[in-house]
């Protein structure tokens, strides 16, 4: 029933408020710009904002639902944020904003979270900045009330990034925010509460990635603080991985390769190494210190979360001489991986790894046909992902990683009796190991041959 209730609602808000499903805009300005206007929802539905009002006011008092209870609560407050401020509903939205306001200090966060979001489409951009520098003057301040905190310093960071017009603030609004910030920064860094901290560097994270921060001091100040939440070792608390998360972007703002190889550091704690290790598709972060770094960690006793990511990392490293004489030497605890573990997408990354460490080493036939075997057991997998069975292009057409004994390695998609099935195939043929063949059970729409000849 609960699952029925959602489609229905999803289905219902869809239609009636009109908003678009684009991928392309969700998430940005330009996605929030095509929202419909409370002006115009409300002359479609004229009954319902009286009722908003005074059901978010009742609620207010009654206090918060049960676990045998099911508010309107929640819905309500994401059919506000799906709307957004125009000159002809201002009078609406002024009407609605102190209604919505108390509720950035719910008890519960994700109410605080989209309150906190439907309070910002209630906003006029030209109010937003002077909204902006009330609400940071407030954060800059300790509370006894960690839930208003917590929620007005999310409700900062919904201004920042979707309503304060960057182009028309001036250095002294900005050394105003920025100064702030700093003090909230400080203020909130001994807070036991993680979502606090995490919010704090959310808020500083989008400031500095909606505009040019005045002078040097906030960030770095913001980046030691981070440093020292991902170095001190901390008992569990609630939020700390996203604290971890939070933390880990904050260190990587303008992040030079210093800040990636800060971040690899085996006491880091894995959240904020995933966060690194998805910025190394940047070829500016792709240099060898890096990589030397990732060989070390793939070494080091890390989850699985994290060491698939590192396998597919190091699979898509671009190639070069001593790029791939560092990844081949964890052959060994590839082959190990992929013959011991459980966990089919980190086997399926390690036989991606593997096959790089293979192609770009001296190796015999017979470490060759090892790995053909892999292939072929992991084939008989359901859930085999092609991608990451396929060799890098690069290695297999540097002819000189392969040893002199082995006459071809070849990568093609052929199925003679089913044309439209292709399937992928990998064939070596050597004088000292003879000839095998592994085919992946997974359809593709297209051929691929890939060939590289000693």
């Amino acid at each position: 029933m609960r699952n029925v209730g959602l489609i229905l609602f999803s289905t219902i808000t869809h239609r009636s408020l009109t908003t678009g499903r684009s991928q392309e805009l969700a998430g940005t300005r330009a996605g929030l710009a095509t929202r419909q206007t409370l002006a115009s929802w409300h002359k479609l539905y004229p009954s319902l904002i009286p009722h908003i009002s005074d059901y978010l006011r009742r609620s207010y008092k009654q206090g918060p639902a049960t676990l045998t209870e099911h508010s309107p609560l929640f819905p309500i407050l994401i059919i506000l944020r799906s709307l957004r401020w125009s000159e002809e509903g201002a009078r609406t939205a002024e009407f609605l904003f102190p209604v919505v306001e108390r509720y950035l200090s719910s008890v519960e966060w994700q109410v605080r979270e989209v309150a906190s979001q439907a309070l910002s489409s209630l906003v006029s951009p030209k109010e937003a900045l002077e909204k902006a520098k009330v609400t940071a003057t407030r954060i800059s301040h300790q509370s006894d009330d960690l839930n208003l905190a917590h929620g007005r310093l999310l409700f900062l960071r919904r201004l920042f990034a979707d309503v304060v017009p960057w182009s028309e603030a001036d250095n002294t609004d900005k050394s105003l925010l920025e100064r702030h910030l700093k003090a909230a920064l400080q203020g909130w860094a001994g807070c036991q509460a993680a979502v606090i901290p995490k919010a704090v560097f959310d808020c500083i994270n989008e400031y500095a990635a909606q505009t040019n921060p005045t002078a040097p001091a906030l960030v770095s100040e913001a980046k030691r603080a981070a440093c020292g939440f991902l170095y001190t070792p901390s008992s569990y608390a609630p939020g700390i991985d996203l604290l971890h998360d939070s933390a880990a972007e904050t260190v990587l703002i303008d992040a030079e390769p210093k800040d990636i190889l800060s971040l690899l550091a085996t006491s880091v704690p894995e959240d904020a190494q995933l966060i690194a290790l998805d910025r190394l598709v940047d070829s500016r972060f792709q240099v060898a210190e890096v990589l030397t770094a990732l060989i070390a960690l793939a070494q080091a006793r890390i989850g699985n979360a994290l060491r698939t990511k590192l396998f597919d990392v190091l699979s898509a490293w671009p190639s070069s001489p001593e790029a791939d004489k560092e990844i081949a030497k964890l052959g060994n605890l590839l082959e190990k991986v992929v013959k011991s573990t459980r966990c089919v997408p980190l086997r399926e990354a390690a036989l991606g790894a593997l096959g790089r460490a293979t192609v770009a080493s001296d190796l015999d036939p017979s470490r060759i046909a090892l790995l053909a075997e892999r292939l072929e057991q992991s084939s008989n997998e359901s859930t085999v992902s092609l991608s990451r069975v396929i060799f890098l292009t690069p290695s297999l057409n540097r002819v000189a990683c392969l040893h002199s004994a082995v006459s071809s390695i070849s990568l093609h998609f052929s199925s003679p009796r089913h044309p439209s099935r292709r399937r992928l195939s990998l064939v070596s043929s050597a004088p000292s190991c003879g000839c095998w063949r592994t085919t992946t059970r997974r359809s593709v729409s297209a051929p691929l041959r890939l060939c590289a000849r000693a």
